[in-house]
């Protein structure tokens, strides 16, 4: 910024949400952000150019999934998790705690035996289903089959948080997301895995919520990073309508685009600059999706949720030392204000 540039209690801007003043580094800079009318003809707007509305605790709290007092756990959904290997174990554990924090009703891990026997001694809400694997502990295709077999009784696919890349995964990733007939939320080396063969999406029988940051967005892409994050926007609009998906473009700005449609999520900290944040949102998009959310809602839900939840947990903490496993134990804190918001 330029160095007489001063920060404002309240910013004024015409007819429509002007997008740079909702990003850093500007927003800082901001305040309150108010649009005003001055009568400009709705038939005057550049139809081409996609609408983008801030995604704010109003939007957050309708987007919610519903809660019947006489539910029991298959009311609220199933996720199966295609997840973890035996380098990549806590990534499996932390996906799983999210999405059983914000809400799922029955979770069943899928992964190496390894992450099996390292999980269960302490995680046991869920349920698992150990897989083949090769010698280095990924999992290997042949376990597609068993997979779609258990998406019969499921109502999400979350596949990708610490699994790998190996041709196998690859292999692995193309025939779930081309047969799975449930919604399918692909992360990480759910992502990396699927790039190869991307085409796949083309043939899917049902939605998709692909969670990229920026260098996964430029995979998809076939971008380097600078230039997707040029036009992150512009890039993560034309995957999305190109593939008929929905896109979840992370960043300190997040974007969650479906047809035509844009969200923008800016609730966030420096706490979730660690790893194991990008597990923690697959999961909690993926217990959103199984308990009836569209997948536009959950990939937007999902970012606000983690983003406002990591700033509950650093409440009086310093951001430097707030872990994923801090932010999980917020969950219901925030969840329980969002639902008694006034």
């Amino acid at each position: 910024m330029h160095k007489l540039s001063f920060k404002a209690d309240v910013t004024v801007t015409f007819h429509r949400g002007k997008l740079g003043l909702y990003l850093q580094p500007a927003v800082d800079f901001c305040g309150e952000i108010l649009v005003k009318d001055i009568g400009i003809d709705e038939r005057c707007e550049n139809t081409l150019c996609p609408v983008i509305t801030p995604f704010d605790v109003t939007k957050a709290r309708a987007a919610l999934p519903f809660r019947p007092t006489d539910g029991h756990k298959g009311t609220f959904g199933k996720v199966v998790s295609v997840c973890g290997s035996e380098s990549y174990i806590g990534a499996a554990g932390l996906s799983a705690m999210a999405a059983m924090r914000t809400g799922v009703g029955l979770f069943e891990l899928c992964t190496a035996k390894s992450v099996v026997n390292s999980l269960s001694a302490s995680m046991y809400e869920c349920t698992y289903s150990a897989m083949k694997t090769d010698k280095d502990g990924f999992m290997v295709s042949e376990n597609a089959e068993t997979i779609l077999k258990k998406c019969e009784k499921a109502s999400c696919l979350l596949i990708g948080c610490g699994l790998g890349h190996t041709a196998q995964t690859e292999k692995l990733v193309a025939e779930l997301t081309q047969n799975a007939e449930i919604p399918i939320v692909l992360d990480a080396d759910g992502i990396n895995s699927l790039c190869p063969n991307i085409d796949v999406l083309l043939k899917k029988k049902s939605t998709v919520i692909l969670t990229p940051h920026p260098a996964e967005l430029a995979r998809l892409c076939g971008m380097t990073v600078g230039e997707v994050m040029s036009d992150r926007l512009g890039s993560a609009y034309r995957l999305s309508e190109k593939y008929g998906v929905t896109v979840l473009a992370k960043s300190a700005d997040t974007f969650a685009v479906d047809g035509g449609k844009v969200y923008l999520c800016t609730e966030g900290t420096t706490a979730l600059a660690k790893g194991g944040s990008g597990d923690m949102l697959a999961g909690i998009v993926s217990s959103y999706v199984a308990q009836g959310c569209n997948t536009l809602d959950a990939a937007a839900l999902g970012s606000f949720t983690l983003g406002s939840t990591a700033l509950l947990a650093g409440y009086k903490r310093s951001e430097r030392g707030i872990i994923a496993r801090d932010v999980i134990d917020a969950l219901p804190r925030f969840l329980y204000d969002l639902e008694n918001a006034d």
